[in-house]
């Protein structure tokens, strides 16, 4: 059993407001062993797992014209295999992000204590939510 966990944000919803649901890789996968993906895969998929199988699988759940953001840290010496046909064919955008692992909670401290009083200071008005994976149902 994977021991990551997927987010998926809804953003095609008629209200337009972002909907996210915790996902288990395994049901994600069960949900394009019979479907096209071009009417149930994603326009965005945003990694911060930094877990190479997890980076690899995403791009076969990318529609045409989708963007794939790289914001986990993987090890430097980790490699994934991708079709540059695919790439090529569904016009993908890939995007990297270099982000530092050891500022985040200094930078949620911040953004509580300068913002109090602001919708930033209520955390789960974004739907935010913190568990361990052990925690997760």
């Amino acid at each position: 059993m994977p021991d990551y966990v997927l987010v998926m944000l809804d953003l095609s919803l008629c209200d337009k407001r972002f909907r996210y649901q915790a996902v288990h890789p395994d049901d994600i996968k069960a949900r394009f062993a019979d479907g096209n993906v071009e009417e149930i895969g994603y326009d965005v998929i945003i990694d911060c797992s930094g877990f190479p199988p997890a980076i690899e699988q995403a791009f076969s759940w990318l529609r045409c014209g989708a963007t794939f953001l790289q914001f986990g840290c993987c090890p430097s010496d980790s490699k994934i295999t991708i079709n540059p046909f695919h790439i090529y064919y569904k016009e993908l955008k890939i995007i990297g992000c270099l982000t530092n692992p050891f500022t985040m909670p200094r930078t949620i401290n911040g953004l509580v204590t300068g913002m109090s009083g602001s919708y930033l200071s209520d955390f789960s008005r974004l739907g935010i939510k913190m568990f361990r994976l052990q925690e997760y149902q």
